[in-house]
């Protein structure tokens, strides 16, 4: 399975600088089951400034989060055809992030191809990645728990003044 001679990054859905706690870990974020095709300036853009957004927060609040990461998968998508899998390409991905400690959550939605404004102009309420994904995340929450924090969420909280961006 090659698709980075099509323009496209093997885009990890699970980010490597995530696994390096352990040699085993890092090196199975490498597996295919754990890419999707993405264009190089996401991938190594505003993505990538989304996924060290993330870090930060968490390191800043000593917290662990939930993260759910993916393409967002329609009929009629672009196929890589080099291969016998015919894989589709993403017009869009989303993140997912759940701070449950501080009872907040956030989500991100962005085009697969350069994202030309700051990460948080691509924040999105859990809500709004519900609806365009069709998935229910973060379902085992109290209901009154996940309606809250699915329908709001505040830029404020996730980044530090100086990482907003102009």
């Amino acid at each position: 399975v090659e698709y980075d001679a099509f323009g496209y990054d093997r885009g990890h859905v699970a980010p490597s600088a995530d696994f390096r706690y352990s040699k085993k870990a890092l090196s199975e974020s490498y597996l295919y089951s754990n890419m999707s095709p993405q264009a190089a300036k996401l991938n190594r853009g505003r993505w990538a400034e989304m996924e060290d957004m993330i870090r930060q927060y968490a390191v800043r609040n000593k917290i662990q989060l939930f993260i759910v990461t993916g393409a967002v998968l329609k009929p009629g998508l672009n196929k890589i055809e080099r291969g016998i899998n015919k894989i589709s390409i993403p017009g869009q991905f989303f993140k997912v992030v759940l701070d449950l400690e501080n009872k907040r959550a956030i989500g991100f939605i962005m085009p697969n191809t350069e994202c030309e404004y700051p990460v948080m102009n691509y924040a999105v309420s859990i809500d709004s990645v519900e609806t365009l994904t069709g998935i229910d995340f973060f379902s085992n929450l109290p209901d009154e728990i996940e309606s809250r924090i699915e329908r709001l969420y505040d830029n404020s909280k996730w980044v530090e003044e100086n990482e907003t961006g102009d």
